[in-house]
């Protein structure tokens, strides 16, 4: 398997000391990608940008970037964005943590693009009572478990690739029957109960 290639290199400075670093993605692309092809004639299409007013083809060198305030737009050159990075690049927020012999880096979100949860419209209920409390705590401890990574497996993707091979191999796709309508909601307390006595038997007989 080739090693990864890393996507930046420098330090990490804590104090008077630098540490060298080498940024490497921990994420394999193991999607399938498909190209959009034209349907009659099984040739592969490519997107260029059309001015509205103009009706023709834009080259890349003409195109610009505008900010709308309403009816108008500011334009602005690349290089009147770059004033906007006096760093000379993006700042991001991450979060640097221990992971076996490495480092870890997890991409944060600043604070302003997180959205407020006072801005969710959310249903009003009533708060529920202590017995529906104490048993959805029992079934969520019953349930709990050590997290193993392993025991998840990206299913849509493996019937993706068979699928393919099928339809390569001259087999007729079918779709799959359309999902049955959900029917009323249970019971919240004698799904609960029914839930928790089947781990508990479920643990019982293991």
């Amino acid at each position: 398997m080739a090693r990864a290639r890393s996507l930046w290199t420098g330090s990490l400075s804590f104090g008077l000391v630098n540490v060298p670093v080498s940024l490497v993605s921990a994420v394999r692309d193991q999607n399938l990608h498909f190209h959009q092809i034209h349907k009659k004639t099984h040739e592969r299409l490519h997107v260029s940008y059309v001015c509205t007013k103009e009706k023709t083809p834009v080259d890349y060198s003409e195109i610009a970037h505008g900010f709308e305030t309403g009816d108008e737009y500011v334009m602005l050159t690349d290089d009147e964005l770059a004033a906007a990075q006096l760093e000379k690049t993006r700042t991001y927020l991450v979060a640097v943590r221990a992971k076996g012999d490495l480092l870890a880096l997890t991409s944060m979100l600043f604070q302003q693009e997180v959205r407020p949860t006072d801005e969710l419209d959310l249903p009003t209920r009533k708060r529920p009572g202590k017995a529906k409390v104490d048993r959805a705590v029992a079934l969520v401890e019953a349930l709990g478990a050590d997290f193993d990574h392993d025991a998840y497996k990206d299913r849509y993707r493996r019937r993706l690739r068979k699928l393919v091979k099928d339809k390569e191999a001259g087999e007729t796709i079918k779709a799959p029957p359309a999902p049955k309508a959900p029917g009323p909601p249970p019971d919240i307390m004698e799904a609960l109960k029914a839930s928790l006595d089947e781990v508990r038997a479920g643990a019982g007989s293991g």
